[in-house]
């Protein structure tokens, strides 16, 4: 087989269609195309075409990973989903994560981290709730239990729950005594507070306001 024509592509410019004995047959990224000295007049046998074809795939696979993550960081499984849901072989999903980790650009530990830190930071909940956020991102179990670990080090899971509660004491905390105690202690469980916890806060924010269950 000859390649009879090379012709830039007009919706995506970094791609170039390949003719070959005068008949459109595949395309392929700049960057496959010069690393095989494609030119009109190149005779191509079926293993050839395969290969390029295989690399072309390679990088397709990487460009849509790094585009999904210039948007913000993602999880190993969260790229892994995307990459399928785009039907590109197991075996290249696999190398692509595998680059993108050795490149720094994934890293779950780092994710769930930094996870955290903004919840904490934007809307505060709860160990449970963040691990529950977490996990369900495909954050192994392990991983995420060691993020929180640290992070919870120098913080105090009561505080930060009755330091919430305080801001929607207003909202929670009207009406008879059991009553707001019990919207109050739901209200910190849906936050992802123990139950311990939630009842020993919502306690000591009705002693505060001086009424008794």
């Amino acid at each position: 087989m000859r390649v009879t024509d090379i012709v830039r592509q007009k919706k995506r410019s970094n791609r170039v269609s390949i003719f070959l004995d005068g008949a459109f047959a595949f395309g392929l990224n700049d960057e496959t195309a010069f690393n095989h000295g494609l030119r009109t007049g190149l005779e191509l046998d079926e293993n050839q075409i395969a290969r390029m074809l295989e690399e072309d795939q390679r990088k397709r696979a990487k460009d849509a990973a790094l585009h999904y993550l210039s948007f913000r960081p993602r999880t190993v499984k969260e790229v892994r989903d995307k990459l399928r849901e785009k039907d590109y072989e197991e075996e290249i999903v696999q190398e692509t994560i595998v680059l993108l980790k050795r490149l720094g650009l994934l890293d779950d530990r780092d994710f769930a981290d930094r996870w955290i830190a903004e919840r904490l930071r934007l809307k505060p909940r709860g160990r449970r709730l963040l691990f529950v956020e977490l996990t369900k991102k495909g954050i192994a179990r392990e991983t995420a239990e060691e993020a929180l670990s640290t992070a919870f080090e120098n913080k105090d899971e009561r505080t930060l729950a009755a330091d919430l509660l305080r801001k929607r004491a207003a909202r929670y905390g009207k009406g008879e005594p059991r009553q707001a105690f019990r919207k109050m202690h739901d209200f910190l469980v849906r936050k992802g507070f123990d139950f311990e916890v939630a009842r020993e806060v919502a306690e000591e924010r009705m002693r505060e306001d001086g009424a008794c269950l």
